[in-house]
């Protein structure tokens, strides 16, 4: 009697590296698709974030000073002598607080969600990534850093920065190397003196926006 043998049927060697390169290949293809979708998410939550701050933090400061907002920091020497990002967490989050401490704003909208040690300056680490315009007032560094800046009086508020994406916790009169255009895939966000909020593509220059980064007074 014949013997008869059953034929096994499965994958050779050769197809099993064939189907491995196919997977590499589409895995090469959508890994970059896919982190830059999530990069885009991250700088949809950030000009949500600024909104959330004007009308969370600002507003509320405005409302309890007489029409006035802070100034970058309060004055020159402790206890007066918080940022403005202590200042409005305070209001956001009724919680006092008088030191430089990343811990309090992690995951907080005062906190640039893409935010990292290269895109800040170096050292410092209680950095939000977020910098408050101190040119406001137009009255120099000093006084004019501690000055608060009464918000009817802005002109053509729609077109000027209050805070924006930044190398440090201020920026200052058109001063663009501060201003973190490659912060987000799309640029760098913006929260101006009316509320509103937007991104900036890398490669904005002053020239193009010259009331960014101005004066309350200058139009």
């Amino acid at each position: 009697m014949a013997t008869r043998y059953k034929a096994h049927h499965g994958f050779t060697l050769t197809a099993l590296l064939v189907v491995i390169a196919i997977i590499s290949i589409m895995a090469a293809m959508i890994l970059p698709v896919l982190s830059k979708a999530r990069r885009l998410a991250i700088q949809t939550i950030c000009v949500s974030n600024l909104k959330q701050v004007y009308v969370g933090g600002f507003m509320h400061y405005v409302d309890d000073f007489g029409g006035f907002i802070s100034g970058v920091k309060e004055g020159p020497t402790w206890p007066k002598n918080r940022q403005w990002d202590k200042i409005l967490y305070d209001y956001y989050f009724q919680k006092q607080i008088r030191y430089h401490n990343e811990a309090y704003f992690r995951n907080s909208i005062l906190w640039c969600p893409e935010r990292s040690y290269n895109t800040v300056k170096p050292g410092a680490y209680w950095n939000t990534g977020y910098g408050m315009q101190y040119a406001l007032p137009d009255r120099g560094w000093d006084p004019g850093y501690y000055t608060p800046t009464r918000m009817n009086t802005i002109r053509k508020s729609s077109q000027k920065g209050l805070v924006s994406d930044s190398w440090d916790w201020h920026t200052g009169w058109n001063l663009f190397n501060q201003f973190r255009l490659d912060r987000h895939v799309g640029g760098g966000t913006v929260l101006f003196c009316d509320g509103h909020s937007r991104l900036f593509p890398p490669g904005t220059t002053s020239s193009a926006y010259p009331l960014l980064f101005a004066t309350a007074l200058a139009e």
